[in-house]
């Protein structure tokens, strides 16, 4: 059964038409006769790397948020830790990334968790039965809300080709193991020493400590450590690591789904 789709017109035809009021409009027809009075909804976002700006302004999210309220509705912006280390890696440094990006109460009257806790191990197991997962640990704060709200901004990804809804709630609402799970056997780094600078990026960025710096001091692969994030592949800046996929990429994007 195909979704319903709603278009919200960029064009301000006067002070009483704005995008932010149509955006306050199409979520109403979402959620009305959905929402019960009290239910605690986590707003899934995504809330940006360190000094970037792919993620929705906080402003948009506003919109939604409010009307969440006018509902009956408490929500709760969340997202997971990552399993690549930087600035999303715990809830600690998580929440000041949020803060940093504008995700505070002043923009937006909702508060901030991060869903697997503190270190991304935070969750629960869900039944599922499908073809790659009996059972998927999904962050303990989304799997214990009352209703789910999926915000997301569309991106390019190496191995999921596009970053949409379904890696939104797929990879982003599991827990740090449940990512490694869809990850796994997926993608295996392969060096190119003649490009190699050995300035450790790579070995920083690597949740497992699979690379290493060999005798040369250019990076090495411990293959039995590897899960395949490919974290090392866009960290490197002189392009020394090549994808050498292990499996297709339809397996983490079916992986994915499943968890979706």
């Amino acid at each position: 059964m195909a979704s319903t789709v709603y278009f919200v017109s960029l064009r301000a035809e006067n002070e009483h038409s704005t995008v932010l009021g149509r955006l306050k409009t199409c979520a109403r027809k979402l959620l009305e006769g959905k929402l019960s009075s009290g239910d605690l909804v986590a707003v899934k976002l995504h809330f940006g790397e360190r000094g970037n700006h792919g993620f929705i302004r906080p402003v948009f999210v506003r919109a939604v948020v409010e009307v969440i309220r006018e509902l009956g509705g408490k929500p709760f912006l969340t997202d997971t830790n990552t399993l690549y280390t930087g600035f999303r890696h715990n809830a600690f440094d998580h929440l000041e990334t949020a803060l940093f990006h504008g995700f505070g109460y002043p923009a937006v009257p909702a508060p901030l968790v991060i869903a697997d806790g503190l270190r991304g191990k935070d969750h629960r197991e869900v039944e599922v039965n499908l073809r790659h997962f009996r059972k998927v640990p999904i962050a303990s704060a989304i799997q214990e809300a009352d209703f789910l709200l999926v915000m997301t901004h569309v991106k390019r990804h190496i191995e999921a080709g596009l970053g949409g809804a379904i890696k939104n709630v797929g990879m982003g609402c599991a827990s740090r193991v449940g990512k490694q799970m869809q990850h796994g056997g997926t993608f295996l780094p392969e060096i190119r020493k003649e490009k190699c600078i050995g300035c450790r990026r790579c070995i920083l960025h690597c949740p497992q400590g699979a690379l290493f710096l060999d005798e040369h001091r250019k990076a090495g692969v411990r293959p039995e450590l590897c899960i395949g994030c490919a974290e090392c592949l866009l960290f490197c800046p002189t392009g020394a690591i090549d994808a050498a996929f292990s499996a297709k990429s339809e397996l983490l994007q079916e992986r994915m789904v499943e968890y979706a």
